[in-house]
């Protein structure tokens, strides 16, 4: 019998809810900060980096002048660094599909649900915040700039503001 993963099984930990009321920072979560700190000073040659093989997704390990995997992948700095921006890509046009998707469902499911109308209008209202995050991104992605490596400050303040744009409340 064929093994099979349930959807749960390959989400990744980070998927996880966390509880929203907490606002104490887990001893964890320092230790976590300090490692990519170090990273970011280049303090971990030698051991097991921060990032993951873009083609089996395991640990790299930073030596001297490259990355490499377990399984024999490896990577100059530059390499990683430009499979890493494809695979934001990528996710990035995953997540306007999704958000194009679940919005077009939400507004489905109001359609049933039209003589409730306090559901509908929440159904609604959501369906607008997912359509206004996928333009967000779509907006960011078809920029005529040529990427990130070209003005890593000015890219690091796009994503700011788009975050900041996908955080601000919906003006009813």
């Amino acid at each position: 019998m064929p093994k099979t993963k349930t959807k749960a099984a390959v989400r990744p930990a980070t998927r996880q809810r966390q509880h929203r009321g907490t606002r104490r920072v887990p001893a964890h979560r320092h230790a976590i900060r300090r490692d990519f700190e170090a990273q970011q000073r280049g303090e971990r040659k030698g051991g097991p980096s921060l990032y993951s093989c873009p083609d089996c997704g395991g640990t790299l390990w930073e030596f001297e002048d490259e990355f490499g995997c377990h399984t024999g992948h490896r990577y100059s700095p530059d390499r990683l660094l430009h499979c890493q921006t494809e695979e934001l890509e990528d996710a990035l046009f995953v997540a306007i599909r999704l958000l194009t998707e679940k919005a077009a469902l939400l507004r489905q499911v109001a359609n049933k649900t039209q003589r409730t109308g306090g559901a509908a209008r929440v159904l609604r209202h959501q369906a607008d915040v997912d359509e206004r995050h996928a333009g967000l991104i779509r907006a960011h992605l078809l920029q005529a700039d040529p990427g990130p490596l070209a003005d890593p400050d000015a890219s690091e303040a796009a994503m700011a503001a788009i975050v900041a744009e996908m955080r601000r409340p919906m003006d009813d």
